[in-house]
């Protein structure tokens, strides 16, 4: 994928590519995709439903994806589950200093079904790269109260899949696409910008809480697949 996807200089893949979804669905998986979708075209990255939804409310992504994931078939489903959070948004003009939202709502306005989570600026933990001021304090206590809410539509996701029967049959990988949008961070080969998040639950992994300080690519994921028919 050439940058996101836009019409400016062909900024999408080229048409022979054959994308994860395409693979799966050609080796007989049921696709499916919820919340943010920035690539193209589409019919590179076919999913057999597109299941929309507000990509700032997991809880609600969860929902939507509840039938896909209950739907009783023979065959086995790949769901690309893409939150917009913790992507910056507009300024929260509600807070003092008025921080960048991380599409945050006003106390009260919170998306259906989010259980809010507040943080205080005095007390948030400020990593080592970044300025211990009070503006940071207040952009990162508006970043992780968008991390909780991610949190809490996993967790939603995870409930539906325990329900359904088959969260002992599911492989998860938890990824994000970038670092931490911060400067020195995020478009930056720094480390803050490659040290990206990546937890995988096998259910048929033996070991369980293993940590490995591997270097890992998310290209290397739909390698794994390309032992699959095409």
């Amino acid at each position: 994928m050439y940058g996101l996807e836009h019409g400016e200089h062909h900024f999408r893949s080229f048409d022979n590519v054959k994308s994860l979804p395409v693979m799966l669905g050609a080796a007989g998986y049921r696709t499916a995709r919820v919340g943010k979708y920035h690539v193209g075209p589409d019919s590179v990255y076919r999913f057999d439903q597109v299941l929309g939804g507000n990509s700032r409310n997991p809880v609600d992504m969860a929902e939507r994806s509840r039938a896909f994931i209950e739907a009783k078939s023979d065959h086995p489903f790949f769901l690309y589950f893409a939150p917009n959070d913790p992507h910056r948004g507009a300024p929260a003009k509600w807070a003092p200093l008025k921080p960048n939202s991380f599409g945050n709502e006003p106390p009260g306005q919170e998306p259906k079904g989010v259980v809010p989570v507040h943080y205080k600026p005095d007390g948030v933990l400020v990593p080592p790269f970044l300025p211990d001021t009070p503006t940071c304090r207040a952009e990162l206590a508006q970043y992780y109260e968008s991390i909780s809410r991610i949190d809490s539509g996993v967790g939603r996701l995870i409930e539906i899949l325990k329900k359904a029967g088959k969260f002992e049959d599911t492989l998860i990988i938890y990824i994000s696409d970038n670092g931490v949008p911060f400067p020195g961070a995020k478009t930056t080969v720094y480390e803050p910008g490659l040290n990206l998040p990546c937890i995988v639950r096998n259910p048929a992994a033996k070991k369980r809480g293993v940590v490995s300080q591997a270097s890992v690519s998310w290209v290397d994921i739909t390698r794994r697949f390309w032992i699959l028919p095409a």
